[in-house]
Formats: structure tokens, C-alpha cells, sequence
């Protein structure tokens, strides 16, 4: 995913934390470099994300289209494709057509092709700068 950095401070406990824009939407997470990121530029990410309870997905209407957005409450929603489900119960979910994650969630009632949403308290949402 290609993030583009918009804000980046530091938090109490020395969490470098980032706010960004993406192709679908805000964005924001922890850094995970020794290199804290520059603003007004672009990085390819990677992101992960904790294990997704009931209470942190929803299955949408197929019509919607992907979103990234944050709340006041420091929560970060995005809504994707699920792509494929494999024996693991791991979710391939495509969010952009170079956005795709691997996600871990507790919910059986996901199928292939259904529009989900999610929801992710900012301090689990780890961000990682891909090098090439």
C-alpha cells in the first residue's frame, strides 16, 4: 500500500505515530522503523493488523466501495473485499487494487466476494515501511 505522510509525532511512551492519506482514504498507525518517516512524502507500506473480533467486523452491502477513515475516538475503519478465505481461516481482503492484506478474523460468516468492514483502535495498527 502506498501511504502518504501527513502528520507524524511521537506519543508518551516514545510510539512514533503516523497520520497519512492512502488512495481510499485518512490513515493513521504506529511506525514501525528505527527511521522515522518524512512528512509530505510518499512510502509503500505494510500493515499489521490484530486478530478481528465479531465486534470489530461487519459484512456491507456488495454495492460499497473501499473506504479508509478515522473517528475521534482513535479508531481506524476500513472497508475492503474479501478476496479469498483459506484453510486457516486467514482473509485475503483487497482494499485497492495494490492494497491487499492478510487478516486474521472470528467471524464464520464471511464468504469469498463479501464487502466487510473493520475496525481497529489506532495503537494496534502497526505500520511498516517496505524497502525495495
Amino acid at each position: 500500500m502506498r501511504l502518504f505522510i501527513v502528520t507524524v509525532n511521537k506519543s508518551e511512551d516514545g510510539k512514533v505515530i503516523v497520520t497519512g492519506k492512502t488512495s481510499i482514504g485518512d490513515f493513521k498507525g504506529i511506525w514501525k522503523s528505527k527511521d522515522v518517516p518524512l512528512v509530505n512524502e510518499d512510502y509503500d507500506v505494510e500493515l499489521t493488523l490484530p486478530l478481528l473480533s465479531r465486534d470489530s467486523v461487519k459484512i456491507e452491502e456488495p454495492h460499497l466501495s473501499a473506504q479508509s477513515m478515522l473517528d475521534l475516538n482513535e479508531r481506524l475503519y476500513l472497508r475492503g473485499k474479501c478476496e479469498i478465505i483459506d484453510e486457516d481461516d486467514i482473509y485475503i481482503m483487497r482494499f485497492d487494487t495494490n492494497w491487499i492484506e492478510m487478516l486474521e478474523i472470528e467471524h464464520n460468516e464471511i464468504k469469498v466476494n463479501d464487502i466487510i468492514s473493520l475496525m481497529v483502535p489506532i495503537d494496534q495498527v502497526e505500520i511498516y515501511p517496505v524497502s525495495w
